[in-house]
């Protein structure tokens, strides 16, 4: 997306490069240049045409300023020496440049995974805006981009990145959500790779001078495999994080599910304890309950234990137990004496007072009922558990595309 949606500056520039058609030499100029470019130098003429015709509000002229101030603010040019560094090995014996490789790995791979990250919130802004401010010249832009990435694709190191990189997403994946290994995924990423290093070892062959092809193909080869250690650890290193992230998500949406799992039970099993206390004091003809507790097993109803109630409450009741209990029903404010305090004044003058707190006592009541067994209730089914099977095909595999395009 960073590639398409840049600035509208950007979209218009280098257009004296383009060969008017109607100048001497040009077609031959023209064949001369890649066919992408010759494509994306037509979209680009006719882009410099509308905007001739149409000439831009100023709504728009201030979109194409957030526009240059976004790419501005993730180009990041403080950067640029942190970048060098981190790319070069020095210049002693090759275990020493080895040494150095294998010790800025791990950067190496942060580094990208962070650049991928920034491209692509770069380019979704820049895709918003530039769509929203130039709903015309959008599909101009989205084609230059179609363009660019054909030509990306066509060459060979870049399947070599995304195979590579899809082999460690997968690794990645694995390690950080306990799923096995996909050894589908393995086997693309193996064969990208393999034949993205043969095909471009054959293509700088098949360019080179007579007499220097196996050298060309060879010299093709160790720059690919330089590449490709740092290319499984930034893949690898996706693959945890995304894993990680999925992992953590999974674990959150797992909870929720409990809890509302939990709810559900409670209030299924409220519902049919409630119904089950009404009939039962609808058949012996008692008095409604004071309080009801309902739990997995049983249901206890409880009344008041007050003067001349107690000819509803048999003690022999059929497939009930009679249960006293005294709970707390109340608290009463007791304010009590708790001693004196002797104050000093600034004439020198005591004075003693005294002083009370103030105290909860709890109010018992009697209360006489049954407590019966629960019947008939079946809690509702456990949800089934959240997943995440078969997810490393459909969510790793494109992240491992555009980081390994826009590396």
């Amino acid at each position: 997306m960073s590639i398409a949606f840049s600035t509208a500056s950007r979209n218009v520039q280098g257009l004296s490069s383009y060969p008017n058609p109607a100048q001497p030499g040009a077609a031959a100029l023209s064949t001369e240049r890649p066919l992408h470019e010759r494509i994306t130098g037509q979209i680009t003429a006719a882009q410099t045409e509308l905007d001739r015709l149409m000439p831009n509000f100023w709504i728009q002229d201030y979109a194409d300023q957030c526009l240059r101030m976004i790419e501005e603010a993730f180009n990041c040019p403080s950067l640029q020496p942190f970048n060098e560094w981190i790319n070069s090995s020095g210049n002693g014996e090759w275990y020493q440049q080895l040494a150095t490789f294998v010790a800025k790995l791990p950067l190496k791979a942060a580094r990208n995974i962070i650049h991928t990250i920034a491209s692509l919130i770069k380019g979704t802004l820049q895709a918003v805006i530039y769509t929203a401010a130039h709903p015309l010249k959008a599909p101009l832009e989205l084609a230059k981009w179609i363009v660019n990435l054909a030509n990306e694709l066509s060459k060979p190191e870049v399947w070599t990145k995304i195979g590579i990189s899809m082999m460690g997403s997968n690794i990645g994946y694995a390690l950080a959500t306990g799923n096995p290994i996909s050894t589908l995924l393995l086997a693309i990423g193996g064969t990208m790779a393999l034949a993205g290093i043969s095909m471009g070892a054959l293509k700088e062959a098949i360019y080179a001078e007579q007499g220097h092809k196996l050298n060309a193909a060879h010299t093709n080869v160790i720059t690919q495999m330089k590449n490709v250690a740092e290319e499984m650890a930034t893949g690898l290193c996706l693959g945890l994080l995304i894993g990680g992230v999925q992992q953590a998500v999974r674990s959150i949406q797992q909870a929720g599910r409990n809890i509302s799992h939990s709810m559900d039970t409670a209030a299924s099993r409220t519902s049919h304890g409630t119904a089950q206390a009404r009939d039962f004091i609808n058949e012996h003809h008692m008095p409604q309950y004071d309080r009801i507790n309902i739990n997995n097993n049983s249901i206890k109803m409880l009344w008041e234990a007050r003067k001349g109630n107690f000819v509803h409450f048999p003690q022999n009741m059929p497939g009930a137990q009679m249960v006293m209990e005294e709970i707390i029903t109340s608290y009463e404010s007791v304010r009590e004496f708790a001693g004196y305090v002797t104050t000093v004044a600034d004439n020198g003058v005591s004075i003693t007072q005294a002083v009370y707190e103030t105290r909860q006592i709890p109010i018992y009541t009697d209360m006489i009922g049954y407590n019966i067994p629960i019947q008939g209730w079946t809690p509702p089914p456990t949800p089934p558990a959240v997943t995440m099977a078969n997810i490393a095909t459909t969510r790793v595999l494109p992240l491992s595309v555009a980081e390994a395009v826009n590396s």
